[in-house]
């Protein structure tokens, strides 16, 4: 019973990642010098409770003794804990002690989440026809579908759904801090969701697309069945006759003419430009690499053929407000800012190199570093990598590089010795994927619902059995 209990908290967690539900303990200027707890965080808590009580009544050992295989054979877990240590030695620099402490409890949290969806999570899934798809997919699509319906009313009528409850924002055309594009001297607001900014609804989205792509080519086709039945005319002669059986859900048809072209949609309002050109371009790869090594070909033709088809619609519905968003200048104020904090991040490594200024500390002693005429500007780098070395120096960047490097690598052997689960490869793209936004946003370590999405993902690729 409680295992049940366990799995719905799980796939509820999941189902609440885009959910922003929260209470905030302690507000300093920005989001990112605040104390919140989130509905997520009381989830994740239960989630270790069953954990930690599962470990007891079992007496299962999860630390075996320390040795040289033990090592070998638990070296991503490793590299997390000495991750984790230089995080929190890091903090004899920090300016606000109270922050850098919150922030590694949070940090000590997601990777907690890691630690669970890899040792405790064991892939359920549902059966169609034969083929056995994976709940967690399921559950993110789902949630894409309907973020995407809120994100078409936010643009549609330029104002925020009133699902306040679910922590959506509060947007407006004339509302301060609301990130918007303009085109032919109109403002525009972005599509949120109930996400905190358009790049981390992008990147949800992407995820979800990347599924949907494999959860396409893995279900079977949906064609009639022509059934055979005998009867007798009235002389006792057989004959055969041939009943045609339709299916009851035309499932690929819902994700061709539905699902895909809603998520998309979803996608290019959000006009989110490192996730839409990572999204164009892992498409045209993964149908590159599926037809020269003849997998799923006629599924993949399906695919591309709808692939171009959206896209010029969509390209056409919306070419003012894209023309100007794809329109990248340095004066600029996303480029020129991200530009500015980059130069501050390089100024703070090179001043501490080893460990940092501390953890969560980049918000607190910016204007140490650089003159800041306005709050807004207080935000940390849009790179995690620099954010993690100018927080907790090369040395925690090093045991972070050298985690995601084995991770990878692993997920690449247990693909190798056992391809059965073709969302096994799907989780191993989503990661690279979201190291590469990595490169360009600072949300994935910084913002609840990415970190949600980037530890979660990291888990599931990791995951044993």
């Amino acid at each position: 019973m409680l295992s049940y209990i366990e799995k719905f908290f799980f796939y509820l967690l999941i189902f609440c990642i885009p959910f922003q539900t929260r209470k905030i303990l302690f507000w300093n200027s920005n989001e990112f010098q605040s104390v919140s707890f989130y509905f997520t965080d009381l989830l994740i808590f239960s989630l270790f409770f069953f954990w930690f009580f599962h470990a007891f009544k079992t007496k299962k050992n999860y630390f075996n003794r320390l040795n040289a295989i033990w090592a070998r054979k638990h070296i991503i877990d490793l590299s997390l804990v000495l991750f984790l240590i230089i995080s929190l030695v890091s903090l004899i620099r920090a300016d606000n002690i109270f922050l850098g402490i919150y922030k590694w409890i949070k940090l000590l949290e997601f990777i907690g989440l890691f630690w669970y969806v890899k040792n405790r999570y064991k892939e359920d899934g549902i059966f169609l026809r034969e083929v056995k798809i994976p709940i967690v997919p399921l559950i993110f699509i789902f949630n894409a579908v309907f973020q995407s319906f809120i994100s078409i009313f936010q643009y549609a009528y330029q104002r925020s759904a009133g699902l306040k409850i679910l922590g959506e924002s509060f947007l407006g055309i004339d509302i301060y801090g609301v990130a918007k594009i303009t085109a032919e001297n109109l403002k525009f607001i972005r599509a949120y969701g109930t996400f905190p900014h358009p790049n981390i609804l992008a990147t949800f989205i992407l995820i979800c697309l990347i599924f949907l792509f494999f959860l396409y080519i893995k279900i079977p086709n949906w064609n009639k069945k022509f059934t055979p039945y005998y009867f007798c005319n009235k002389n006792g002669a057989k004959f055969i006759k041939r009943e045609i059986k339709k299916d009851i859900v035309p499932l690929n048809g819902i994700i061709l003419a539905g699902i895909y072209p809603l998520l998309i949609f979803s996608l290019y309002l959000t006009f989110s430009r490192v996730v839409f050109l990572l999204w164009i371009l892992t498409s045209i790869l993964f149908f590159i690499w599926f037809w020269r090594y003849n997998l799923y070909k006629r599924k993949i033709k399906e695919l591309a053929l709808f692939f171009i088809i959206y896209n010029l619609l969509f390209i056409i519905l919306l070419f003012p407000e894209l023309s100007f968003r794809f329109r990248v200048s340095p004066q600029e104020q996303a480029v020129s800012l991200r530009i500015f904090y980059i130069q501050i991040a390089s100024v703070m490594i090179f001043s501490f190199p080893i460990l940092g200024i501390g953890l969560s500390q980049f918000p607190v002693k910016l204007s140490s570093f650089a003159d800041i005429r306005n709050s807004w500007m207080i935000q940390p780098v849009h790179n995690i990598y620099l954010l993690m070395a100018s927080e907790v120096g090369l040395l925690g960047l090093g045991f972070f590089l050298f985690f995601v490097i084995c991770l990878i690598r692993n997920s690449l052997f247990k693909l190798k010795t056992n391809s059965q689960s073709v969302f096994n490869f799907s989780y191993i793209i989503c990661v690279l994927c979201l190291l590469i936004i990595g490169l360009f946003d600072h949300f994935l370590i910084t913002i609840q619902s990415g970190q949600l999405i980037f530890w979660l993902i990291l888990g599931l690729s990791a995951k044993n059995g």
